[in-house]
């Protein structure tokens, strides 16, 4: 009862509970780029690392169903990755 209450306050707050963490970077890394906030560059960068997002398990799930626990798991799965490209990352997922 209480996740239907949350769901619910989420979506009177305009969130669509369906969209998942890349889906929403990548609607606001392509509404920087055409506003001039990013340059072509930053803007490619900015795509590969929602790629990483959405190759991981949390790429596919709701962002009202992700979990701290998820984010941590998703989070210590990055060890092959650059200190740079993780901060990248968890900017992006922070964001959220």
């Amino acid at each position: 009862m209480e996740a239907f209450f949350r769901d619910l306050k989420k979506e009177r707050q305009g969130i669509d509970l369906s969209l998942m963490i890349a889906q929403i970077e990548r609607m606001k890394c392509e509404k920087d780029f055409r506003d001039n906030y990013a340059k072509e560059q930053g803007y490619r960068r900015n795509l590969e690392t929602i790629k990483i997002i959405e190759r991981s398990p949390i790429g596919e799930i709701p962002i009202v169903k992700i979990t701290p626990k998820m984010i941590e798991q998703f989070l210590d799965s990055l060890r092959d990755y650059s200190n740079g490209t993780i901060r990248k990352i968890f900017q992006k997922v922070k964001h959220r």
